[in-house]
Formats: structure tokens, C-alpha cells, sequence
């Protein structure tokens, strides 16, 4: 089983016509957004075969009732599953690190059309059906690169490509919810810490809620912190240097962490974490080492005032699969996000729905700016300062 993403289709092609062009596959078809500007689609085609998709790509160009189209199995930035006319939330997938848009999501075996089941794009858009659904894909191999600092580029990347994708007036107001796996909600985390940093208000402002699916969000110690970083990225293939960096790095983790609980507080949180134990390594060494459960209950807690925090009977690598819309992990999911979009609408009646002002961030940087060491991290905070006196001299 393996999926295409085909970009640049003609409006005038229909789901029917693809599935004609595409027997028993299980294919979306959706406008690819930005506003008035792009009237193309964007179509995910999954085979069963896995030659097809070989043979699709070597035998570039593709072409699409007579248009050149665009085709890649790597969903590299924001790619649309479903896109409702009437969409009233935009729902934004974000995998971990070593992970893929598409089959990180996907679970292996019988599913929708026979192939395997991605829930994002086969079931969710049934329960939401007024929605945008998107999944962000990104290079989360950060060979010879620092890791902290690759977590944040890929945050300011994600940023980037929301606010391209929202923009007529009514699009920037729309709210969102992020559904990460793993390593992905430090990626989130870290980008709505620089959203405000950076003066994204059209993003950080309409998020209003979080699904994070077995992000470890701390440790007992921060050398246990470490240590459950860096198995992660081990059992996801990351390179040696990357486990290294993020576990020498922990702490710099951390401080993300806290910055993040200290100003996302009009943000709702659903937490979920595994509860079966996860084999580190295939073959002998699988054998040899044994399994580890890797995200727990505490290591999921976010710890902020509110957060519902689930345990799934899953472990880290399967979390965030779901083979049919029965499933009681998959019903659990969809229930949290609902409480998500309900809850917030409560909460703006109520009044209690706040934006921490960039004053108070700028604040909380020269507040660690006091007990900062290094040298590199003063210059980075320096920077974050001086940004941020402009736009809030801007703003007041």
C-alpha cells in the first residue's frame, strides 16, 4: 500500500472521474485553498499496490486530462484531506520527528477501499463534516543540524504555511486545532511560542485547542526527559547525532515546555498516552533489548488547569492509527475534539477567552534572560527581544 498526493488538478475534475481513472483506490479530492487566488485541487490517491506508485512517479510528467498536474508520495508542507464549504475550524495534523503526513496516520492492514485506513482523510471528515482537515509534512531528518534549532525552523515553517493558506478575512478567523503524534507537539508547541514572538496573532489567537497523542511533555527528571526524547527518535530512525542533540538539549526542551503553559492559557488540551509497551527494535535486537512503554501518564501530562488526559490500549508507534471508526481510541479522539470546539465556544460567552500580550512575553524572555548562561542563548534572546520591543512598539 502506498499513497500519491496529485496537486494542481483542474477544478473542473471530479472524485469520479479520478475513481474512474483509479479503480479501487481510496482517493480525496479538495480545493487547495487560498482563498479566491488558487482554484485548483489537491487529490491523495492510495494504492494497493505499491509498484503502481513507482511507476506513476518514474514516468513523470503526469497529466490529468490533458493538464500537466503535479505528483509526489513525500506531503511535504500543508496538504488538504477535506475541505467543506462550509468549514468552520481548520483541523491541522502534525506528525513527530522521522515521521510521514501521510503514514504516520495510516494504519496497516484492512481498511477504507481494502487499502490501509487514514483517518484523517477517511473517517474524521464523517464527524466533522464542516471542516477543513490538513496534515503537515516536513524533512525531520536534521542530519549535521542542531536539533532545538531544527524543531524551531520547522515551527516557523509551519507558521509560514498556515498563514499562507489563510487568507481572506474569514479564513484568518477561523479556528484551529492541531492533532499531534510524538515529537510533533514540541514542533506545535515551539511554533505558537514563536507565533507570539514573531506576531502571528491571525494564528495563535483563533488556536483553541490541542490533541496531543503520547507527546512527552516531561520526565520525572530531566535526565529521564533526555532519555525519553532520545528513545523516540531512535525507534523512528533519527540519525545518531540528532538522539544526542535532543538529549544533551532536555533542558532547552524543557524551557520550551514552560514557556508554552505559561502562555497558551486560552488554549483547550486533550492529552493521550499509550499503554502498551512499544518494541524498540525489530529482529535480534528487539529481542535482545525487549519493549518499553515509552510515553506514560505522567510523562503525557501537560499539567495546566482543564487538560483531559486519556490513556489509549496502544503503543507509541500505533497511537495515532485507528483501523475502523469503531475503534474505542478512535471514538475517544473525536469526542475530545468536540469538547474542544464546544468548550471554546463557552468559553467566549463566558469571557474567559484571553491573548497574553506581546508585553508579557517580552517580559518573560528578559525574566530567563537572568538566569541564562550561555552566551548563545543570551544572543538568541537578545534577538527575541529586540523583535519583539518593535512589533509591540508597533501594536500600542
Amino acid at each position: 500500500m502506498s499513497t500519491l498526493r496529485i496537486r494542481r488538478i483542474p477544478e473542473t475534475i471530479t472524485k469520479d472521474y479520478l475513481s474512474e481513472l483509479y479503480p479501487g483506490c481510496a482517493i480525496s479530492l479538495c480545493r487547495t485553498g487560498c482563498g479566491k487566488v488558487d482554484k485548483t485541487q489537491t487529490a491523495t490517491v492510495t494504492f494497493k499496490n505499491e509498484s503502481a506508485v513507482k511507476d506513476i512517479i518514474r514516468n513523470k510528467p503526469l497529466f490529468i486530462d490533458k493538464k500537466k498536474v503535479v505528483v509526489d508520495d513525500e506531503f511535504n508542507a500543508l496538504t488538504v484531506l477535506h475541505s467543506d464549504p462550509k468549514a468552520c475550524v481548520d483541523i491541522i495534523a502534525v506528525h513527530g520527528l522521522g515521521g510521514h503526513a501521510f503514514r504516520s496516520w495510516t494504519f496497516r492492514g484492512p481498511g477504507s477501499n481494502g487499502a490501509g485506513a487514514m483517518w484523517l482523510r477517511d473517517f474524521l471528515p464523517d464527524e466533522i463534516s464542516q471542516s477543513r482537515i490538513m496534515t503537515y509534512g516536513y524533512n525531520s531528518d536534521i542530519l549535521d543540524t542542531d536539533s532545538v534549532a531544527g524543531i524551531r525552523a520547522y515551527g516557523l515553517s509551519l507558521l509560514n504555511i498556515i498563514n499562507d493558506m489563510r487568507t481572506t478575512s474569514k479564513e484568518k478567523k477561523r479556528p484551529i486545532i492541531f492533532i499531534c503524534h510524538s515529537l510533533g507537539g514540541i514542533v506545535v508547541k515551539e511554533a505558537l511560542n514563536r507565533a507570539r514572538v514573531h506576531n502571528y496573532q491571525d494564528i495563535v489567537g483563533p488556536t483553541i485547542g490541542i490533541v496531543f497523542l503520547s507527546t512527552p511533555h516531561q520526565g520525572t527528571s530531566l535526565a529521564q526527559y533526555g532519555s525519553i526524547i532520545g528513545v523516540i527518535a531512535a525507534i523512528q530512525g533519527l540519525n545518531r547525532k540528532l538522539i544526542s542533540d535532543l538529549e544533551q538539549n532536555s533542558d532547552r526542551l524543557t524551557e520550551i515546555a514552560e514557556d508554552f503553559i505559561r502562555y497558551q492559557s486560552s488554549i483547550l488540551f486533550a492529552s493521550f498516552y499509550e499503554r502498551r509497551k512499544t518494541s524498540l527494535f525489530g529482529g535480534f535486537w528487539g529481542y535482545w533489548y525487549g519493549s518499553k512503554l515509552l510515553v506514560d501518564q505522567l510523562s503525557s501530562t501537560l499539567g495546566v488547569l482543564g487538560e483531559k488526559r486519556d490513556p489509549l490500549d496502544k503503543d507509541h508507534m500505533s497511537i495515532c492509527k485507528f483501523e475502523h471508526q469503531e475503534d474505542i481510541g478512535y471514538r475517544t479522539v473525536v469526542k475530545r475534539i468536540r469538547e474542544i470546539m464546544g468548550g471554546r465556544t463557552k468559553m467566549q460567552m463566558e469571557g474567559s477567552y484571553q491573548v497574553s500580550s506581546s508585553k508579557d512575553l517580552k517580559e518573560g524572555l528578559l525574566s530567563r534572560q537572568e538566569t541564562t548562561k550561555s552566551p548563545n542563548e543570551l544572543q538568541s534572546i537578545d534577538l527575541e527581544i529586540s523583535v519583539q520591543k518593535m512589533t509591540y512598539e508597533e501594536t500600542n
